[in-house]
């Protein structure tokens, strides 16, 4: 199998680093299909009292990331897959240019809520994995100044 076989498949070429709490951090960019930071609004109903009216108020956007990772069924994708258990806490580091010197820098400390279970594409294992936030909405971020 060639070694490039997996990049056909990934056509993100950022960077990423998960580090569950207490472990070493993953690489993952050679896994990644598909990403994106992701938000979720939390409201409530609240009734005016002058008018007696029921509105939505808008309370508090948080990220939500979702991730799509392929690999292979091997020791690494089984390391990949272990690593992204559900209820795993960590943080995930994103570099949408690379790590390279004064790149922007994401990350945020975040569990993991759903992880899907593995689907077959071609040669390829795929997972799907939806994460919450858990800590404040960034730990690293290009407008505090966070560069690699």
């Amino acid at each position: 199998m060639p070694a490039t076989e997996i990049q056909d498949v990934v056509s993100d070429r950022s960077y990423y680093l998960w580090t569950p709490t207490g472990e070493s951090g993953l690489t993952l960019a050679e896994y990644v299909q598909d990403f994106d930071w992701g938000s979720d609004s939390n409201t409530e109903m609240n009734t005016s009292a002058a008018f007696l009216l029921e509105t939505e108020q808008y309370i508090r956007g948080k990220i939500a990331p979702k991730m799509t990772l392929a690999y292979r069924d091997s020791v690494g994708g089984a390391a990949v897959r272990e690593a992204l258990l559900e209820k795993t806490k960590g943080i995930l580091i994103e570099g949408p240019e690379g790590n390279a010197a004064g790149k922007p820098k994401y990350g945020a400390m975040l569990q993991v809520k759903k992880a899907n279970a593995p689907r077959k594409l071609g040669k390829l294992l795929v997972i799907t994995i939806e994460f919450v936030n858990i800590g404040s909405d960034w730990v690293y971020h290009p407008s505090y100044g966070d560069t690699f």
